[in-house]
């Protein structure tokens, strides 16, 4: 047996990769599940089997987007230590998946809206997609 230590500790880069394709994996996990519940509609909506499938698509959409928040707070100090634009980059980021998620609660709380609030969650998380992306390719080169 070797004494050498075969843990490694990852390197900012690879720290801040897998941070960027988590997010990019949950971003379009959400994006499904969001559809799914649009086109089944809100459990207040339906009943029967559509009301309970709906309604675990709902928690689980709640749930993915608590780890895209958890994720985008993560991306800003590790793009602080590769590089100082990529800090700025996680920022917009953040404040991208903050819109998202606040729009999201407010759809939610507001049982009668007109879908506007769905559409600023969807442009956010568009934005995001293309913040976290940005910072993937960022950490591969």
């Amino acid at each position: 047996m070797s004494t050498e230590d075969t843990t490694r500790a990852k390197s900012p880069r690879d720290s801040l990769k897998s941070n960027a394709r988590g997010q990019l994996s949950m971003l379009l996990f959400q994006f499904l599940i969001g559809m799914a519940v649009n086109l089944i509609g809100a459990p207040s909506e339906t009943s029967g089997f559509p009301r309970i499938a709906t309604s675990i698509l709902l928690g689980l959409h709640i749930l993915v987007a608590i780890g895209v928040l958890v994720g985008a707070i993560r991306a800003i100090p590790q793009c602080a230590r590769i590089e100082p634009p990529a800090t700025g980059l996680a920022w917009w980021g953040l404040i991208a998946v903050v819109i998202s998620f606040a729009a999201g609660v407010v759809t939610l709380a507001v049982s009668a809206g007109t879908g506007w609030f769905s559409y600023v969650m969807a442009a956010g998380a568009t934005g995001s997609l293309l913040v976290y992306g940005l910072l993937y390719l960022r950490a591969i080169k």
